[in-house]
């Protein structure tokens, strides 16, 4: 059998712990363009809304507009993360925060039988791919 030659500076704490830095940054990095990307789609949803609930749109706006404020502050939050510093905690909060606009909207919207609904499904895709990420940034 064919055996891997294992570099015992590999295996070093030193080296776990310049690498879990190096991942928290790129981890920073990505959950700020997540939290950018997430802000200016929920505020391009208005779109949506002054077609499919004309007589609503004033009143998803304003949640649209409170999810943008909220999703900017986290990405801005992120900004002045340092490396040693842990942003996981606010990182899922870029889920979370559409996630509960959409269902206010469902709500307002007639529940289950809204138009809206597909958007939650959209929403927990995303959440259930960022609950990975972030189950392996605790680890």
């Amino acid at each position: 059998m064919l055996e891997t030659v294992v570099h015992e500076r590999e295996n070093s704490a030193e080296f776990r712990r310049l690498f879990r830095d190096y991942e928290d940054r790129i981890a920073v990095s990505n959950s700020r363009r997540a939290a950018m990307l997430a802000a200016i789609f929920m505020l391009a949803g208005c779109s949506l809304d002054f077609i499919v609930f004309p007589h609503l749109a004033a009143n998803f706006l304003l949640i649209r507009i409170v999810s943008f404020i909220l999703l900017g502050s986290i990405f801005l939050h992120l900004g002045r993360i340092h490396a040693q510093d842990k942003g996981h905690l606010i990182s899922a909060g870029i889920a979370l925060i559409p996630l509960i606009a959409i269902c206010a909207m469902i709500v307002r919207t007639g529940g289950g039988d809204s138009e809206y609904y597909a958007g939650l499904s959209l929403v927990l895709v995303g959440l259930s791919l960022g609950r990975v990420v972030i189950a392996e940034a605790g680890s």
